[in-house]
């Protein structure tokens, strides 16, 4: 049972960091810019679109993914038979995550090849 635990915890812990790194620190950003009257070089749009993303996609999958595999088992009585493929699953969330955030921006570069 320790492996779970460590799965739980590396889950849990890529589901936190989407959501207190770009996700909350993103939406901070914009909302001192806008509050403030900053311009940004950064067009507002991209922004706001990967700040969604990141809670959307990124924090809320892992979150009920740590959730899943921290419950189901007791709810059941029985181990999980790979939690292995569970740190996987976790690891291409948040590696689809890094994708997406150049997808808003055309000027980036190694776009093509990070989203190929």
């Amino acid at each position: 049972m320790p492996r779970l635990g460590l799965t739980y915890a590396l889950t849990m812990g890529l589901a936190l960091f989407l959501a207190f790194g770009p996700g909350l620190g993103l939406g901070l950003t914009m909302v001192v810019v806008c509050g403030f009257g900053i311009s940004l070089v950064l067009p507002w749009p991209s922004l706001a679109q990967i700040h969604g993303l990141t809670h959307l996609a990124g924090f809320v999958p892992l979150y009920v993914l740590a959730t899943a595999v921290q419950s189901l088992p007791c709810f059941f009585s029985v181990p999980l038979e790979r939690p292995g493929l569970v740190g996987l699953a976790a690891g291409l969330i948040a590696s689809s995550r890094l994708a997406r955030w150049a997808q808003p921006f055309t000027t980036i570069a190694g776009r093509e090849a990070l989203l190929a």
